[in-house]
């Protein structure tokens, strides 16, 4: 990644660089020195995926294609809900993001208002600015697809990862729903730590689990990200 320039605009405490990544204008949200999320500048790229491991949440959809309203936890700059509302037209997505300030950041810097625009895609996005695990106490939703992308920083949240938070996101799913959860740790040695932590939990609310590394050119043993996938039904 090639820095296009040294500003760096402090919004609220969030950082934002511009930057070229893979030949494309890239404009990044940076929280405690870490990258929270990403979108392309140019305007036919704007609902794409920067970042790849993002794109591998798409094997929930291979695997349950009557998925129709999915729960994501974490919204950041919402690369990812934007990126699902256009490339799913008949599916639906409530954001919880615990932090008004980021939405707004998404809105005015990340293209997030430009989605809104479109009546045809704002009705089937709902923003929730909250608590993710608050949330999960109280509401009386249930979503086929629940993804956990929650980070302050390079910080997971630690409720929404513990037993009582992976036993709420369970009783929010439809029958044979899936729960994605992003952990950033390698797949083999001591940076294996976490990841294995995880998935144990996982096991004790979930009957299946698998994991998926998601860029091939890093060793096993490398700090990376890995989408871990849970449900009642088979994977």
């Amino acid at each position: 990644m090639d820095q296009k320039n040294n500003k760096f605009d402090d919004l609220y405490g969030y950082g934002i660089r511009e930057m070229r990544f893979r030949k494309q204008n890239v404009r990044l949200l940076m929280v405690r020195g870490a990258i929270e999320s990403a979108t392309f500048t140019d305007p036919e790229m704007r609902n794409e995926l920067v970042f790849p491991y993002l794109s591998q949440l798409s094997f929930a959809f291979s695997l349950r294609p009557e998925i129709r309203k999915t729960l994501l936890i974490g919204g950041g700059a919402f690369a990812y809900p934007k990126y699902y509302i256009s490339h799913y037209p008949d599916r639906e997505m409530d954001v919880v993001e615990i932090d008004g300030r980021l939405t707004d950041i998404a809105k005015k810097h990340f293209y997030l208002d430009e989605l809104l625009a479109d009546e045809s895609r704002s009705r089937r996005l709902r923003i929730i600015n909250e608590d993710g695990f608050d949330y999960l106490l109280r509401c009386a939703d249930s979503y086929d697809f629940i993804i956990d992308d929650a980070y302050s920083g390079k910080r997971a949240i630690r409720e929404l990862r513990s037993e009582t938070g992976i036993g709420l996101i369970r009783r929010r799913l439809t029958e044979g729903g899936i729960y994605a959860v992003n952990v950033a740790a390698a797949l083999r040695g001591p940076f294996a730590l976490r990841g294995r932590r995880m998935e144990r939990m996982l096991k004790k609310s979930f009957r299946f689990t698998t994991t998926i590394p998601c860029d091939d050119s890093l060793s096993s043993w490398s700090l990376q990200n890995s989408l871990m996938f849970a449900s009642d039904r088979e994977l």
